[in-house]
């Protein structure tokens, strides 16, 4: 996943080359959900941490 890229990237101190990996993650997820927003809503009844 782009997201665990981009964290590896940071880590790794290049900085640069997270952020857009970063970002493409983030819109990859915006898309998800707007193609199904139930599946990334809150389960009522799992416990809160």
């Amino acid at each position: 996943m782009p997201t665990n890229l981009g964290n590896q990237l940071r880590a790794a101190g290049r900085r640069k080359e997270a952020l857009p990996t970063t970002r493409k993650a983030v819109e990859i997820y915006h898309r998800l959900v707007a193609d199904n927003p139930a599946a990334y809503e809150p389960d009522p009844t799992s416990p809160v941490r």
